[in-house]
């Protein structure tokens, strides 16, 4: 028998191999198929959200079901492009029933693209999405689907972000790249994309399996301990609160999928991580929120990110205001965080990339400041 964590292990690798820049939304991909919750991605056009969704699904084929199910919601979008059409002859013996084969409820994954334009059919979303079923003619049916993936642009307008903002349990936010980091765009450019079909696959009883392992990871005490310590920073000191609701479903689902990820027989504190994706309800808040998660799980990330921002607002004030911002005091404050760095002597494997672009930050930032000291010294 195949390892199946493995398997989403390898998928997770194949799919960051030629999606670039989309890490969190993998992982996220992965920890809500994992545990049959929902995954939102709000942000920019033209970044890769659909690709990214349709590429995913391709590791899960089905049996009897719908692989995967897309469609681009309009504000005009009728019930039958979403739940499929009035089967006619049937009607005509009768009985009102839907051709649902090729459609949403029949479906294992589908991707709602531009979730926020779809009000005519938002309400019987909002059921399906959460309940799994739907309505046909004032009777329930139980629909296939296990998982959503939607993308937006807009927010939710006040009378439906809530209810649906909670239907999804991860939101992520990927950003256009930056023109101005030059290094990330020629890294962006040299990505390979000739790769760009999914090898993987992991059969519906291996998911099955996986789940199953999953729900059997129980929650450390320290962890737990974490988790509420978390949620009190969030509201005490941010005015960041989470519904019982929402905290009692992370705690449940999402953190043993990490933590089974990570081949860890109990969730441990540096599992928890990955809630930042779940706390958040405005996109202003998501650095505020990934700065607490981390202090509380992994404050050696968090001391390098501190570093990371500080040197980028320290260089960006010297050089827009170098008069409050003299050389020579920017020249110390630099080297006592290059300090603060050295004193992570061994980071940890999964901290190393920021380390490595945080140290590689400092000393450029070094170099510029002392060539501008040595300049200044030789004039005089």
């Amino acid at each position: 028998m195949r390892n199946v964590k493995e398997l989403y292990l390898k998928l997770e690798e194949e799919l960051n191999g030629f999606i670039f820049g989309y890490e969190n939304e993998i992982r996220s991909y992965i920890l809500g198929h994992l545990t049959k919750t929902n995954v939102a991605l709000l942000g920019d056009p033209g970044i890769g959200k659909t690709f990214s969704a349709t590429k995913f699904a391709e590791a899960f084929p089905t049996k009897k079901a719908k692989q995967f199910f897309s469609v681009q919601l309009e504000p005009f979008t009728a019930p039958a492009k979403v739940f499929g059409p009035v089967d006619i002859l049937k009607l005509k013996e009768g009985t009102y029933e839907l051709r649902s084969e090729e459609f949403l409820p029949n479906s294992k994954i589908a991707l709602l693209d531009e979730l926020t334009r779809g009000k005519a059919v938002l309400d019987a979303l909002l059921e399906i999405v959460n309940e799994k079923t739907y309505d046909v003619n004032g009777s329930k049916k139980q629909s296939e689907l296990e998982m959503v993936i939607t993308t937006t642009n807009f927010k939710f307008d006040s009378n439906h972000f809530e209810a649906m903002r909670d239907r999804f349990l991860q939101w992520t936010y990927p950003k256009k790249l930056d023109l101005n980091d030059r290094e990330l765009i020629k890294r962006y450019w040299r990505k390979t994309k000739k790769a760009a079909n999914v090898s993987v696959r992991i059969t519906e009883e291996e998911v099955a399996q996986a789940r199953a392992e999953v729900q059997a990871i129980e929650v450390s005490e320290d962890a737990a301990d974490a988790f509420l310590d978390i949620l009190i920073e969030l509201k005490k000191n941010h005015g960041i609160e989470v519904s019982q609701r929402r905290h009692d479903w992370i705690f449940n689902t999402i953190v043993k999928a990490q933590a089974w990820l990570n081949g860890h027989t109990e969730v441990e504190t540096e599992d928890l991580e990955v809630v930042w994706t779940c706390l958040w309800a405005d996109e202003a808040q998501i650095p505020t929120v990934q700065k607490v998660v981390r202090k509380f799980t992994n404050p050696e990330k968090n001391l390098i990110n501190e570093i990371f921002e500080g040197v980028q607002i320290k260089m960006q004030g010297w050089k827009t205001n170098p008069v409050e911002n003299p050389t020579g005091q920017v020249s110390k404050d630099l080297q006592l965080m290059l300090n603060q760095l050295k004193k992570i002597k061994s980071p940890k494997p999964a901290n190393l990339p920021m380390y490595n672009v945080a140290m590689t930050l400092v000393e450029r930032s070094q170099e510029m400041v002392a060539e501008v000291l040595h300049q200044s010294q030789s004039t005089i």
